[in-house]
């Protein structure tokens, strides 16, 4: 056993072996030996040569082995390996996802289309008044000041009064839009009767004697 004299302190063993001195508290924790706090420095060497990381020599002790796992245990721990068949192709998932969004679009097409076709065989009588409000509004705007344009014209070609052809004009104008708006209103009729002519009924075409007066 080695003497007295021998033994140093962990700081003086610490400077010897050039770490830090916590190092050496380290080596302790992990087994080194010491004797009242003191190193015996050729059983620290010792130690140090059976336990160290040789690769790493200032800081790394060896932590212990664990024996490797058989093949067996290797085979039971390791994760099931996921495996592809020819009905589950690598894209099969992309492809998934883009036929999901293709009967999503498409559903949501055909509900827009059924709501359109529900609005045009459910047409109000008042829808249909408003629209052809509408209508014969830029309508009249439209024609607005052509029978006041276009009779002095026809007056310079013709050699006829002006103002008799201006009012011949415009009674063809009112002519034409009061059968317009007869049309306009059997059509209302007939959306709220399903399609069905009322009693009476006829086509509504405005007649050559209808739009003369």
């Amino acid at each position: 056993m080695a003497g007295r004299n021998t033994f140093i302190s962990k700081a003086e063993y610490a400077a010897r072996i050039g770490v830090h001195r916590s190092q050496i508290s380290r080596y302790v924790k992990a087994g080194m030996p010491t004797h009242n706090g003191l190193v015996e420095p050729d059983e620290a060497n010792r130690w140090r040569q059976a336990n160290l990381d040789p690769t790493k020599p200032k800081s790394k002790v060896q932590a212990p082995s664990e024996p490797e796992p058989s093949a067996s245990a290797k085979r039971q721990t390791a994760p099931p390996k996921r495996t592809l068949t020819a009905e589950q192709p690598p894209e099969a998932s992309t492809d998934l996802i883009a036929a999901r969004a293709r009967d999503a679009h498409y559903s949501a097409e055909l509900r827009r289309r059924k709501l359109l076709e529900f609005d045009r065989e459910h047409i109000s009588r008042a829808e249909v008044e408003a629209a052809w409000d509408a209508a014969n509004g830029m309508y009249r705007q439209g024609l607005e000041g052509i029978a006041g344009r276009t009779a002095s014209i026809i007056a310079g070609l013709t050699g006829g009064e002006a103002a008799r052809i201006e009012e011949i004009i415009r009674d063809e104008h009112r002519a034409v839009l009061s059968a317009v708006a007869d049309l306009f209103d059997k059509a209302a009729v007939l959306a709220e009767a399903g399609g069905a002519l009322p009693q009476g009924g006829e086509d509504g075409a405005p007649t050559e004697e209808a739009s003369h007066g």
